[in-house]
């Protein structure tokens, strides 16, 4: 039995497809202009939750450390502990109100491209001559029209206030850990001396 083997493809015609055509990312992003408002919003409100997401950990630490505090001494704190579980509880829950609000704005702005995308679409087939469908298949046209503007709204839905999210949320992480440390951090001391 014969196996046909399929030509292997030269390194460069592997990246040439892997490149990403920096022209229609400027025209991705000239999408966006005319929401201008709206995307400052979401990114605002993407922050806003990522700082949150950063400091509710280190008030429930609080928290916790009022109760074992608390045992070591002979008794718990209770206002401390019920105002910082309740100051936790408010930060998640505005961390919450933030992110959603975000993704209500991420996802206006998408279905708002997504209308001028179908639209424009929808100019530039009445304005081409007869012979152009005459010429190209029913199914590419079709697949220009419905698919790939689909693609891109899909891709938009999926990643456009995320990608935001994670970087703010890394970049405030990793303060708020360079933070932690430094307040966390207890001076060495010295065995007495033998």
């Amino acid at each position: 039995m014969s196996r046909s083997k399929t030509p292997k493809k030269s390194r460069s015609a592997r990246n040439q497809k892997n490149r990403i055509n920096k022209g229609s990312v400027k025209r991705l992003i000239g999408l966006f202009a005319a929401y201008r408002s709206w995307c400052l919003l979401m990114i605002a409100a993407l922050i806003v939750s990522g700082v949150f997401t950063a400091i509710g950990p280190r008030v429930l630490g609080g928290a916790t450390d009022s109760i074992v505090i608390g045992l070591g001494a002979g008794g718990i704190d209770w206002k401390t502990f019920f105002f910082r579980t309740g100051l936790a509880t408010l930060i998640y829950f505005m961390q919450f109100v933030t992110k959603w609000f975000a993704g209500r704005a991420s996802a206006r702005i998408t279905a708002r491209i997504a209308a001028d995308l179908r639209e424009k679409v929808e100019k530039k087939l009445w304005t081409l001559p007869l012979n152009y469908y005459d010429t190209n298949k029913r199914g590419d046209i079709m697949s220009r029209a419905a698919n790939d503007v689909d693609n891109v709204v899909t891709t938009l839905n999926q990643t456009g206030g995320d990608l935001i999210y994670c970087y703010a949320e890394r970049k405030i992480f990793l303060l708020g850990a360079a933070e932690l440390e430094q307040s966390r951090r207890v001076p060495l001391q010295c065995a007495p001396g033998r």
